[in-house]
């Protein structure tokens, strides 16, 4: 359970063969169909009048955070939120509301955590089709690229991947990178892997990957329509990054030799990665983002979610107040529900101030079940923080409760697909131990061996068991004689199995 940033549109990995953009920034690369489709959305705003006064238009979104093979390092739930914050406030002049269709899903994968980019293993694309929602945009945050790029979009998989570190309350490329998903160029597409030089003319065409794109010139009359992002609404830019104060004054030129002056607070230029404020999109880039987004039939006629306001706070039940639990490994959590909530935040931590969190999740439940616990710990706090799926802007706790641990095991020890398990040889004689069960499915455990403290002393995650008989081999070397627990864990159901090694 732990713990987004994110990028999008729209290349297909088979087409990835150019440079990326600069490290940290965006690795928008589009495919053949990305620009027939945003010229069908600007023919087709030429002739609907949108009224963004009063409709509301929704978006369903589905968190995905990736963690490593250990579940480590993922992306905190309340941070994740805080950049859908963000993103729904840079969205409203457009009264686009992005809202949660599920509870996150959490993924433990190295390759997906720390992605080879641009060169996606077919593993990870594979993990991507085997997690993704229907009818809602995708985004899979996790450590980040090895390209330096903070995230990206495939059309082919219409999934988005992001790098934890770019999804913040106040940056403004999490609605950069939702552009490039509502089909948006960036403002000065085609100079994504070219460098002004002010020491030659500059050029009519330049290349990106394998298209060949028009310069644009400052005079709206020549080609704004044809070159760029083919929209008029946004000024010339060649690539212009960085310029202090966010005030371009680096001197570029267009073929006519007229000094450009980019638009630097428009989301879809570079400034949205330099920390501008005021963003916005242009009038002409509203429209097509909302033709685009009435072309996706699978978001836009959806029911609409209801707007609601979360005032209340939880009122917590178990465990009580200053409450001894004898057991920690597998500790149970309920509150009240909360009027208009549809989503609950536990949080769970070894600190009054809640500055290190040792286990939390999203829920939209009032139970939740904890197995990341230490044994015989005088001090452990938690809180709830209730919300709606659109209303997560405002974070208001619970009062947090106040409980301790003991030293048992828990006697709630179930996996219920799993039978006739067996330890042998139990003493343990020779630095190994075999696992023997049959399983009624296919499916994934974590196994780990925990002294009488409480402690982890070997695990194993994600092993692979199959429907039928299960013979795992766990290798005991290194570990000292001694009593100790083979836990079984899968789906916060658990089964333990006492062993002895001598």
């Amino acid at each position: 359970m732990r713990t987004l940033f994110f990028l999008l549109f729209a290349f297909s990995f088979s087409v990835i063969n150019a440079q990326i953009g600069h490290p940290g920034q965006c690795g928008f690369l589009p495919d053949e169909d990305f620009t027939p489709r945003l010229l069908a959305n600007k023919e087709a705003a030429r002739l609907n009048n949108h009224d963004r006064n009063d409709s509301i238009f929704y978006v369903p979104i589905q968190l995905h955070l990736v963690g490593n093979d250990e579940g480590g390092g993922r992306m905190t739930e309340k941070r994740a939120l805080q950049g859908i914050c963000k993103l729904n406030q840079d969205y409203a002049p457009l009264n686009m509301v992005f809202y949660l269709k599920e509870e996150f899903n959490y993924i433990n994968s190295e390759a997906m955590f720390n992605l080879q980019f641009p060169n996606v293993p077919t593993s990870v694309t594979s993990l991507y089709a085997q997690n993704k929602v229907s009818n809602a945009i995708n985004i899979f945050v996790g450590n980040g690229l090895s390209s330096g790029n903070s995230g990206y979009y495939t059309g082919g998989q219409d999934i988005i991947y992001m790098d934890k570190s770019f999804m913040t309350p106040n940056a403004g490329i999490l609605a950069h990178e939702m552009g490039h998903f509502f089909s948006l160029h960036h403002t000065f597409f085609g100079w994504e892997s070219t460098t002004y030089d002010p020491n030659q003319p500059t050029p009519q065409t330049v290349m990106w990957g394998n298209w060949s794109n028009d310069v644009e010139y400052v005079d709206r009359d020549k080609n704004c329509e044809t070159s760029a992002d083919y929209l008029c609404g946004t000024p010339a830019d060649y690539i212009t990054v960085g310029a202090a104060n966010c005030n371009y004054t680096g001197g570029a030129v267009d073929p006519d030799s007229v000094l450009i002056d980019p638009d630097e607070r428009n989301h879809m230029a570079y400034y949205s990665f330099s920390g501008c404020p005021e963003y916005h999109f242009s009038d002409d880039q509203m429209e097509v983002i909302l033709e685009d987004y009435d072309a996706r039939w699978q978001l836009s006629n959806l029911d609409c979610p209801e707007l609601k306001d979360v005032t209340e706070t939880a009122n917590l039940i178990s465990p009580s107040n200053q409450e001894l639990i004898e057991t920690y490994d597998n500790v149970d959590f309920e509150w009240e529900p909360v009027p208009n909530a549809d989503f609950y935040l536990i949080e769970i931590s070894p600190l009054a101030s809640f500055g290190l969190i040792w286990d939390q999740a999203v829920l939209k439940n009032t139970t939740f079940t904890s197995n990341e616990l230490s044994a015989n710990r005088d001090n452990y706090y938690w809180r709830i923080w209730a919300f709606s799926q659109t209303d997560f802007c405002e974070i208001i706790y619970s009062e947090s409760g106040h409980f301790a641990t003991g030293g048992q095991l828990s006697t709630v020890q179930e996996i219920d697909f799993l039978e006739e398990i067996l330890v042998a040889p139990n003493p343990a004689l020779e630095g190994k131990i075999m696992l023997q069960f049959n399983s009624q499915k296919t499916d994934h455990i974590n196994l780990s061996i925990i002294n009488t403290q409480g402690q982890t002393i070997q695990s194993i995650n994600n092993q692979l068991i199959t429907k039928g008989n299960n013979i795992i081999e766990l290798n005991l070397a290194g570990i000292q004689s001694g009593i100790y627990y083979l836990r079984l864990e899968s789906d916060r159901q658990i089964s333990t199995q006492r062993i002895v090694i001598l």
